[in-house]
């Protein structure tokens, strides 16, 4: 019998149910090392998306009135607006059955039916399993685009000794610059500097094969992006460095946590504008950020990704103790390039 698609919304309490008890299963088995999905996470997405930012749709597949997988859908709404990012999750029970290529059509009938011409996704291989998760990508005639290694930094063991070594031998080569620290939103007169470093992420960091492109500075969506967070229940860690003599932001780094997890945070970015490259400022705000976020958290655990290719910033997660635990590739899929049904 064909698949029924159905639309997730807030309200519909069976549907969110049957979605986490999918994504827990999943999870179970392809990221136990991972806090599990929760229900209020879900519930937090569904009715707090972020605004002007992008559309993201759930969207539950049913056969014979049973949920057998869930498409998430995420259509960026300012740049890269030919792109939709998916997401495939099939309970382990269910795989090979012909669940997932049907979530799949369904994602490229919703993608052209929206204007959009890309398809972007992305597989995740943990170092200590013995298969891979690239072959259903493959098998759909998607191209590698970009490799990403995931690393994972636990606060029992860092060794705070190693971390003030670098400090100390960092900041002589940041004279003239000095911190900046806050919480939820960055304080009035660097909001236009952090537009201008959140527009800058695509240009500076490594995208391989990727076809992204940056979108313009928005201060207006910088204060969008916290209020949808605060509505989140998160509240991340940010230290960005100020060049003294401009009084200008010119570095900048961010842990984000909260929710369900308390404990667990994401790295999320961590960017200094070339022209002030080799202070070692990546590294003093990472280390800074940490510290300040375990001042007012019960943090155990950082996640963080970076391209395979970004070597620089890979050895500053060594240094700071995170050690690889999987591989993901992001994939993408030209619509324009399939051939015709």
């Amino acid at each position: 019998m064909p698949l029924t698609f159905t639309m997730l919304t807030p309200d519909d309490t069976a549907g969110i149910d049957a979605a986490c008890g999918i994504m827990t299963a999943a999870a179970a088995v392809d990221a136990p090392d991972t806090p599990p999905p929760s229900r209020g996470r879900l519930v937090e997405l569904l009715t707090h998306p972020l605004p002007g930012q992008e559309r993201v749709e759930h969207i539950l597949a049913y056969r014979d009135g049973v949920a057998v997988g869930l498409l998430v859908l995420v259509m960026p709404t300012l740049a890269n607006t030919d792109v939709c990012q998916v997401r495939i999750t099939v309970p382990p029970e269910l795989r090979r059955r012909g669940v997932g290529r049907a979530l799949y059509h369904h994602a490229v009938t919703r993608t052209i039916s929206d204007g959009r011409r890309r398809i972007a996704g992305s597989t995740v291989d943990r170092l200590s399993a013995a298969a891979g998760s690239a072959g259903f990508a493959e098998a759909l005639g998607a191209q590698p685009g970009l490799k990403v290694v995931n690393s994972r930094l636990s606060l029992d063991t860092v060794n705070e000794a190693a971390l003030d070594a670098g400090l100390a031998d960092a900041w002589p080569l940041a004279q003239g610059y000095s911190l900046v620290r806050w919480r939820d939103a960055v304080p009035e007169r660097y909001l236009a500097d952090l537009a201008l470093l959140e527009a800058r992420l695509i240009e500076e960091a490594p995208v391989g094969d990727l076809d992204w492109k940056a979108s313009e500075p928005d201060p207006q969506r910088i204060r969008d992006i916290e209020a949808g967070l605060r509505r989140r229940n998160k509240a991340p860690f940010n230290v960005a460095m100020r060049h003294d003599a401009t009084d200008r932001l010119v570095a900048w780094t961010a842990l984000i946590g909260g929710g369900t997890y308390t404990w667990y945070f994401q790295q999320g970015i961590t960017l200094v504008l070339p022209e002030h490259r080799g202070r070692r400022l990546g590294l003093i705000s990472k280390i800074e950020n940490l510290r300040y976020a375990r001042e007012h958290a019960p943090l155990r655990v950082v996640d963080t990704g970076n391209a395979d290719v970004n070597e620089h910033m890979l050895a500053i997660n060594t240094q700071l103790g995170f050690r690889p635990h999987a591989v993901e590739v992001i994939w993408q899929i030209n619509l324009d390039d399939e051939p015709a049904a």
